[in-house]
């Protein structure tokens, strides 16, 4: 063998090495040009909107048998219109009783109420329609589109010049003119509470008409016949939401997001587009996960991520967004997700606080499809919780109705019964009512000529009618307690 055969074999081992590298290192660049333009392909992908889930939406909510003339949007609109907002001088006296304010307050809050009396009086019109409902035209990324022009802060606005109404009333003594307007709130209350978009207001407009009423009447003395006929007309206004129709509204809208966020492959699935919409959703869901944990890995966010953040950033959101886009979960399994936990959620609903706490429901619906598939149940379980919360709510109506009744059983028998059953045994009151957070009725004590009424509260335990509000801010213990009556609700 010659000298020259080894080095001639030496060059052709170097370069069979240099081409090897070569190609791994263009494969490698490769690798990476498709995976930069698969990232690119995803963020430009744009959302097929091939449903009008408005239309689900308003065929779901609209009242059997519709007629215009009963529905009581077209009169609060009228109100809206006619509204006179409060001075704001005022502004800051909304918690406030006449008896706390100067001549110069009254005088100006009357004023106030006086320009607002046609406001008032298209709102009572309005209260008296046998339901309300507002037509959807479009769910978009800007949120609700109605065919009329709707404004949930002028309702607010109309409550606080009805409530503040009625307190002027009480104060007077025009105690026939404070029920009424209490009356008034209460169905006000009760039409936006049966619908979707104006169902968080609606709870509160009742909330506040019956604390209003609580503070009437530990404030004056009603006759029997006052009495008597404002427990009637209360207990024809109460009933419980309808839930179903509430649920399935909500799914209406989540199937519109999914078809707004995610690409449609004609077979039912498809993947995130990282558009506003997505991002927004996800750094939700980002800062839902730092709730549970301090933190959190992710395959895209650790390489960017240097510096720990005190709470999920837009660019946080956005390559988690990325990630999903790539790894999942796809449309289908966010959909079946989604009609899982709907579903879950209707037996939900027909649970009190305190059966929902035996069963520990917030841990079951976080076990709803895999981490990515929560992205959507997650956040937006939110609305579920909320008609959970209404439990709270819910209650006053039923408490007022109970109070009522012992009051009128106090002006006929001279004390107050010695238990909520005698009151049933003797007809003043139909049913005994349930405490919700708790495993009986609501607790009831006599107190001389006096009484004490209160549920167990959040904590799910009788803390012998220590009021929640009297304990410090840290404390979660403590019972709510709706008679005896504090001077400010």
């Amino acid at each position: 063998m010659t000298k020259e055969e080894p080095n001639q074999y030496i060059l052709k081992r170097k370069k069979k090495r240099r081409r090897i590298i070569l190609a791994v290192l263009l494969s490698i660049l490769l690798a990476v040009v498709l995976f930069v333009l698969k990232i690119v392909l995803i963020c430009t992908a744009k959302p097929t909107i091939s449903i009008n889930y408005a239309s689900d939406f308003n065929r779901i909510s609209k009242p059997a048998n519709y007629d215009p003339d009963q529905d009581a949007a077209f009169d609060y609109i009228k109100a809206m219109q006619a509204l006179v907002e409060k001075p704001y001088a005022l502004s800051s006296l909304r918690k406030q009783w006449p008896d706390e304010l100067s001549d110069k307050e009254k005088t100006a809050f009357n004023k106030w109420i006086t320009d607002n009396d046609e406001a008032l009086a298209h709102l009572e019109r309005g209260s008296n329609k046998a339901y309300f409902w507002l037509k959807v035209n479009s769910i978009g990324e800007q949120g609700w589109s109605y065919e009329s022009d709707f404004d949930l802060m002028a309702i607010s606005q109309l409550q606080d010049v009805l409530a503040w109404r009625s307190k002027l009333a009480m104060s007077v003594g025009t105690i026939d003119s404070a029920i009424h307007d209490s009356l008034t709130l209460y169905r006000v209350g009760y039409q936006l509470a049966a619908k979707h978009q104006t169902h968080f207001m609606g709870r509160i407009v009742k909330y506040y008409a019956a604390t209003i009423s609580l503070q009437l009447l530990a404030g004056k003395e009603l006759d029997r016949e006052l009495l008597t006929d404002f427990q009637k007309q209360l207990e024809k206004l109460i009933r419980s939401p309808d839930f179903t129709s509430l649920i399935e509204t909500e799914r209406t809208l989540h199937m519109d997001i999914i078809q707004r966020i995610f690409t449609d492959d004609g077979k039912g699935s498809g993947h995130l587009i990282p558009n506003d919409g997505a991002i927004l959703m996800v750094r939700e869901y980002l800062n839902w996960l730092e709730e549970q944990s301090p933190r959190r890995d992710g395959i895209l966010r650790e390489i960017f991520h240097f510096f720990e953040q005190d709470e999920p950033t837009e660019m946080d959101a956005r390559i988690e967004s990325i990630q999903i886009a790539l790894f999942g979960p796809d449309r289908r399994q966010v959909t079946e997700a989604i009609n899982k936990y709907f579903d879950f959620s209707k037996t939900l609903v027909a649970k009190t606080p305190w059966q929902l706490q035996q069963m520990d429901f917030e841990q079951k619906l976080r076990n709803f499809g895999s981490r990515g598939a929560q992205l959507m149940v997650q956040v937006r379980y939110s609305f579920l919780r909320g008609l959970l919360i209404d439990q709270r709510f819910e209650i006053y109506s039923p408490v007022l109705v109970t109070t009522l009744a012992i009051l009128r059983y106090k002006s006929d028998k001279g004390q107050p019964p010695e238990n909520l059953q005698q009151l049933v045994d003797t007809g003043y009151l139909n049913e005994l009512l349930m405490d919700p957070y708790g495993n009986g009725p609501l607790v009831y004590k006599r107190n001389g000529s006096d009484f004490i009424l209160y549920s167990f509260g959040s904590d799910f335990k009788d803390d012998g009618g220590i009021d929640i509000t009297n304990r410090s801010r840290q404390s979660k213990s403590g019972d709510w307690v709706f008679w005896p009556v504090k001077k400010k609700q």
